[in-house]
């Protein structure tokens, strides 16, 4: 996936080159490339939150920690390259041979905590539904039968009601029209 995204950046590198100058593709690679970057620290950073919760061994938990900080600082400065780069794009060439606008959002910068906190928190929540939905999936399930059931059955009960009071309604309806006659 790593080779694909860089042969794609590579791509649109070299047939912009011609399109829109030198410096402007370079900012544009630079940018994809810190997309990239980014993201795979962000998924390497959760992946050491997860091994970090799962051990309980002390000296394999600062080991990640220290990992975890170093993995951390390098996305900060991405993040930072990042959002320089891309206030360089949007200033410098604002429409350059460009149809569209060109709009790019800045990465927020969170703390070490907050990433571990949302971690923690999705995985628990997570977990907790699969296991609440396995447990009673089958009394959810005979629920909503018995639901529908009664639905159906009160649908039933109700089309007789209305029936039988539109029959009665035309009965009477004829017989007032046949008193009117006489």
């Amino acid at each position: 996936m790593k080779k694909v995204l860089i042969g794609m950046t590579l791509l649109l590198a070299l047939t912009a080159w011609g399109l829109r100058g030198p410096e402007y593709t370079q900012k544009k690679s630079k940018k994809l490339n810190l997309e990239v970057q980014i993201s795979e620290q962000q998924k390497a950073l959760e992946e050491l939150i997860r091994r970090k919760n799962g051990t309980t061994d002390p000296a394999t938990r600062s080991q990640v920690v220290e990992e975890m900080k170093t993995v951390h600082t390098g996305m900060q400065k991405a993040i930072q390259d990042y959002n320089e780069v891309v206030k360089e794009l949007n200033y410098k060439y604002p429409q350059k041979d460009d149809d569209s606008e060109r709009k790019y959002l800045p990465m927020r910068s969170r703390s070490l905590e907050q990433i571990e906190k949302e971690m923690g928190l999705d995985a628990v929540l997570s977990a907790a539904k699969g296991r609440v939905d396995k447990k009673y999936a089958p009394l959810v399930d005979e629920a909503k039968k018995r639901e529908r059931e009664e639905r159906g059955d009160n649908l039933q009960v109700i089309e007789e009601v209305d029936t039988k009071k539109r029959k009665r309604d035309e009965k009477q309806k004829e017989e007032e029209r046949l008193q009117l006659v006489r």
